[in-house]
């Protein structure tokens, strides 16, 4: 099994997703996607040209593990047909932010025809867990499961939960 992993929008994030990574190493092959931005100093990741990166990696048997910005990734990549893994995992989906930023977020979790689990804390700035499940209820998103963690900030830093989520899902 492979897993690609993407981490959220800020540097601060290579750290935790490595650490994600060398957790899973022993079981699976594993791939971090490292986000342009952070190389050349910009405020906010370029979604297109990580889509890009991300249809180089992803298998149709593959798992995808995507935290805030990288679900974004992630969902224009499904979207438009241009990536097919097996399963999503995704954590802190961003939706406030996406659409503070004129991304069409919503547009994409209704074209999301993918099996994924959501895991999003209870009161996460990002978006409330209740208010993920009301939105997904209201665009009629099926083939997902939602893991509601109890918290009010966007760290997910539960790295042996993650891990079980993943290696579970898979």
């Amino acid at each position: 099994m492979k897993v690609v992993l993407l981490p959220g929008n800020s540097k601060e994030n290579k750290a935790w997703i490595e650490e994600i990574e060398k957790t899973l190493k022993k079981e699976c092959a594993t791939k971090v996607i490292y986000y342009e931005h952070w190389k050349t100093g910009e405020e906010t990741i370029n979604i297109e040209a990580e889509v890009k990166k991300l249809e180089q990696v992803v298998v149709k048997e593959g798992v995808i593990f995507a935290k805030s910005a990288g679900c974004l990734v992630v969902l224009k990549g499904i979207a438009e047909k241009r990536i097919n893994p097996k399963k999503c995992i995704f954590a802190g989906v961003s939706v406030r932010w996406a659409e503070s930023k004129n991304i069409p977020i919503k547009e994409w979790l209704k074209k999301n025809k993918i099996p994924t689990v959501i895991l999003q804390k209870t009161e996460d700035p990002a978006i409330h867990v209740s208010e993920l499940r009301i939105l997904l209820q209201e665009l009629k998103v099926e083939n997902y499961t939602m893991k509601e963690i109890p918290g009010n900030d966007h760290h997910y830093e539960n790295i042996k939960q993650i891990k079980e989520l993943i290696l579970k899902g898979a």
